[in-house]
């Protein structure tokens, strides 16, 4: 992939600070959804996609129809086209669908367009795996892929979103459970992390080190349908280094979240915080979180 610096280069001022908004107002599809199928198919064959190739939008998937769901957030409206796979006749049953909603999308010079999408993924089961991704269309319609980031399962470090940029830096946020916010720097996959301990006993011992000791599930939230808040990443445009800069609190979602034995203390600690009265979209930077952190382990710790 080229470097972010060489790709944003030319981009409009325009698009630089942080005080755009995260949410497009497109109408009509910047490509059909089934165009990114190159993505969701990469993330079982292990292949990765190349990015010196156009995204293959296969005539017969780009058939299919797209729903267009709008709503508003914050006073500005956002968009999403969705369209499901198709039916896998060996299997049968539903297969899932790709879905974007895209961020940003400026004119090129030679009549293309670059696109900043919020894309997710899902083929048949619970799962809905997010990715952002910066797209190239050319004037004769071939979109290449020029960057992206996967990111998680629902709020298990789902739900990517773009914030902004500013400062030669690229801003955006995923979602996080309680646990993961009371860990903010741990990008251990859980799910994984316990499958590996079940197929085999030995791998208990290399548990990565948790705040308190505390495990996710049996002492903290963490299931895919816990949201409480997220983490907000900066990633350097000259590097493509990204660092965990703060996180922002849904404080009604993280306080009624009971999973985990250690959980109801945590929720009493923070309901007697400085942190019961934040705003919902507040940045808590790192610096001001981990001192907290430090209090929630002595308060908890028995």
């Amino acid at each position: 992939m080229q470097s972010l610096q060489k790709i944003l280069t030319n981009l409009p001022l325009a698009l630089l600070g942080l005080t755009l908004s995260s949410h497009s107002l497109a109408q009509e599809p910047f490509l059909h959804p089934h165009c990114f199928a190159d993505f969701s198919n990469s993330m079982f064959s292990g292949e990765g996609v190349d990015a010196e190739k156009p995204l293959n939008c296969d005539p017969q998937l780009t058939q299919l129809p797209i729903e267009t769901h709008t709503w508003d957030n914050q006073g500005e409206q956002q968009t999403s086209f969705s369209s499901d796979n198709p039916e896998d006749p060996e299997y049968g049953g539903y297969a899932g669908f790709n879905s974007y909603s895209l961020f940003r999308s400026f004119d090129t010079a030679d009549g293309g367009e670059l696109a900043f999408l919020e894309l997710m993924f899902n083929t048949g089961g619970s799962g809905h795996f997010g990715l952002l991704a910066m797209v190239k269309k050319e004037a004769n319609g071939d979109a290449f892929p020029l960057w992206w980031q996967w990111a998680g399962d629902r709020c298990n470090d789902g739900y990517p979103s773009f914030i902004g940029m500013a400062d030669e830096q690229l801003f955006y946020s995923v979602a996080a459970t309680p646990f993961r916010l009371l860990n903010p720097l741990d990008d251990t996959d859980w799910r994984m992390q316990s499958m590996l301990e079940m197929l085999n006993p030995d791998a208990v011992g290399n548990t990565p080190t948790t705040l308190g000791g505390w495990q996710p599930y049996d002492d903290i939230a963490n299931c895919a349908a816990c949201c409480a808040g997220e983490r907000i990443y900066a990633m350097g445009l000259t590097d493509g280094f990204s660092r965990m800069v703060g996180v922002k609190l849904d404080k009604e979602a993280f306080l009624s979240e009971s999973q985990g034995d250690v959980k109801a203390c945590v929720n009493q600690w923070f309901a007697q915080s400085e942190f019961a009265d934040i705003d919902r979209d507040e940045l808590v930077r790192f610096e001001r979180w981990q001192p907290a952190l430090k209090e929630i382990q002595t308060a908890c710790s028995h």
